[in-house]
């Protein structure tokens, strides 16, 4: 589906309908870059950036191998996380969705209409 096809006012009622899709809400945090000897570490505090509307579904342990087989030896739990279209989310912010934290691995933003942005997440553990 192309944007060119619809107009401004559809293409905003179908992003007011996907919206119903998204029955959480979920705390956006942001790595607060830290510097020892000069050199920028992105791990350390986070800070609270925005608090969106999203969903978060599990993804079967043997799809998300397949997905980001290759990023580390430890098993992880992965989700697919669901925004709106025009959340501030990025690689490494990290999202709590109810008691859930979550780590931003993958990003899925450029598709037809952007009615929504997904992610590819991690649950973080002890986070």
């Amino acid at each position: 589906m192309s944007t060119d096809l619809l107009t401004t006012a559809e293409l905003a009622q179908l992003r007011a309908d996907a919206a119903f899709t998204l029955p959480d809400t979920g705390v956006i945090k942001r790595p607060v870059p830290t510097s020892s000897n000069g050199i920028v570490e992105e791990e350390g505090t986070h800070t609270t950036v925005a608090t969106v509307a999203c969903r978060l579904d599990p993804i079967p342990a043997n799809a998300a191998r397949e997905l980001y087989a290759a990023e580390r030896e430890a098993p992880r739990t992965y989700f697919q996380l669901t925004m709106p279209y025009d959340a501030d989310l990025r690689y490494n912010d990290r999202v709590t969705v109810n008691t859930i934290d979550v780590e931003v691995v993958l990003l899925f933003k450029q598709h037809s209409a952007r009615l929504m942005v997904r992610a590819l997440v991690f649950k973080v553990e002890g986070g």
